[in-house]
């Protein structure tokens, strides 16, 4: 047998055991991958396996085993000039992020943004509104003030807008708007997450809308308005039963429930009738 056909034959398995949901043995077979390129001196493509491994690591809740897989995945594209570089630093920027690694993913980050301004194009553009988003998350995480995180996410908002990417500028608002609440600056929390909602609502985006729900709710909630905080976490349960997260559902509820003798009786009776209707759906 060829190299040629052994490679194609590997990357068949690495895609049947990811969708089977073999991660072990997916990450194998994309480890064989890349070493079998890497003798054939296909430095590129050696890269993109490595960088599969990481993804599919992250997938699964395990950052820290992803970041080398990353890393060298950055390295073999970065010897060899490659735009993708960029790319790898974004997820590289989002990993460290993840694992509290702030400094060296603002510098992953950076290294990134970089890159992209370079291209000079619409993907170029694109990429930077990614590496803006992925700086002001790890700003957003650091102890620091939130200054530049707002700046980041004011940055990849313009560009998105231009590229009338409204997935990524709905994400932006609620961001923006979780950034304020925990400023207490809850005017502008408020004006982020209805612009948001208002978003998810046209993309039809139904657990963005949920997860916005639960933020306006936890906004009233800050406010000690209990009456609205209640509708509004109900509505994020409704959402989560719509798109198949029980848990979450039955999380929203209970937080609802806690409420209930914050209300007067009028509305309690309300909020109640609606709580049973939900669990009655997760039956």
């Amino acid at each position: 047998m060829g190299i040629k056909k052994e490679i194609e034959i590997a990357i068949e398995k690495a895609i049947s055991l990811r969708e089977q949901g073999n991660v072990e043995e997916a990450l194998g077979a994309y480890h064989e991958i890349a070493k079998l390129l890497e003798e054939e001196g296909d430095i590129l493509n050696a890269a993109n396996a490595y960088l599969e491994m990481g993804l599919l690591l992250n997938e699964n809740g395990e950052d820290e085993k992803a970041l080398e897989w990353h890393k060298k995945a950055f390295d073999f594209f970065n010897e060899q000039q490659d735009d993708r570089t960029a790319l790898v630093a974004i997820y590289l920027c989002v990993t460290l992020t993840n694992l509290g690694d702030h400094e060296e993913a603002i510098n992953y980050g950076l290294q990134s943004l970089k890159i992209y301004e370079e291209m000079n194009d619409e993907e170029g553009m694109a990429g930077m509104a990614e590496a803006y988003y992925a700086l002001a998350l790890a700003k957003t995480e650091s102890n620091e003030t939130q200054e530049e995180a707002i700046q980041y996410f004011h940055k990849a908002l313009e560009i998105n807008n231009k590229l009338k990417n409204k997935e990524a500028i709905s994400s932006i608002h609620n961001e923006l708007g979780n950034i304020f609440l925990t400023l207490d600056q809850l005017e502008d929390a408020t004006i982020h997450f209805k612009k948001a909602l208002d978003l998810y609502k046209k993309l039809d985006d139904i657990e963005g809308m949920a997860s916005t729900f639960v933020n306006i709710a936890e906004l009233y909630e800050i406010q000690e308005d209990y009456r609205n905080a209640g509708f509004n976490f109900l509505k994020a349960a409704e959402q989560f039963i719509e798109c198949s997260l029980p848990d979450l559902a039955e999380e929203f509820i209970a937080r609802t429930d806690s409420l209930i003798q914050e209300l007067p009786k009028s509305t309690r009776r309300t909020i109640r009738k609606k709580i049973d209707e939900l669990n009655a759906k997760l039956k």
